[in-house]
């Protein structure tokens, strides 16, 4: 399977995850939604999942619906219990857009990206949040005596210059190669897992799913 034949798979896979979202939001709402004292109350928490739980990478969420379609019988996966696995998974991408609202908090973050807060993936901030990523785990580790200096100087800024002149660094220690290998060995060890540690479930679980964030670019 080529990468754009795996593109459109997941693309069907999200648009399937995401269609019953309008009815779970509606079930959650609706029967308080005209309340004369709670209503504006109801109205503003639909507006929370609507705009906080869409979006990002999907993969916990599809987690929850691979494990069903590869331990549950085929002759009993019908549409009702595969919309309980949907719900299941829609209830663990309610629980994560909690976590990523917390953070913006914590963080006092104003967008996350290119949107107000609260919505979904800080994606791309790293360097602006100041967090332990792996890169600059990889930079601090491979650095030369003089390099430090200029994380120092300019990681955890939101000045764009000082954003670039980090970013400049990651590519001057070629380090998009050490993670090329680095992603390499490690779907290699993980494939060797699989093979070891998976009964007595299915290794179909866990190989659907690493193939899911092998190499995927969002």
């Amino acid at each position: 399977m080529n990468g754009d034949q795996k593109s459109d798979i997941y693309a069907q896979e999200e648009q399937d995850f995401i269609q019953p979202f309008s009815q779970i939001v509606k079930a959650l709402t609706e029967d308080e939604m005209g309340h004369p004292e709670t209503g504006d109350a109801i109205a503003r928490l639909k507006e929370v999942p609507e705009y906080n739980a869409i979006g990002g990478k999907y993969s916990r969420r599809l987690t929850v619906v691979a494990t069903f379609q590869e331990l549950v019988d085929l002759g009993k996966q019908d549409a009702d219990s595969l919309q309980r696995a949907l719900t299941v998974g829609w209830c663990v991408e309610l629980l994560r857009a909690f976590f990523l609202v917390s953070d913006d908090i914590m963080d006092s973050s104003i967008t996350r990206p290119g949107q107000s807060c609260c919505v979904t993936g800080k994606v791309g901030t790293d360097i602006q949040d100041s967090e332990c990523s792996w890169l600059v785990v990889q930079c601090l580790q491979r650095a030369t005596p003089e390099q430090p200096q200029i994380l120092w100087d300019n990681y955890g800024q939101k000045d764009a210059k000082k954003v670039a002149q980090v970013r400049a660094l990651y590519q001057e220690m070629n380090l998009p190669a050490v993670f090329s290998k680095y992603e390499e060995d490690s779907y290699s060890h993980l494939m060797s897992l699989i093979e070891q540690c998976a009964a007595p479930l299915t290794p179909n679980i866990f190989l659907g799913l690493a193939n899911k964030i092998y190499r995927r670019k969002k």
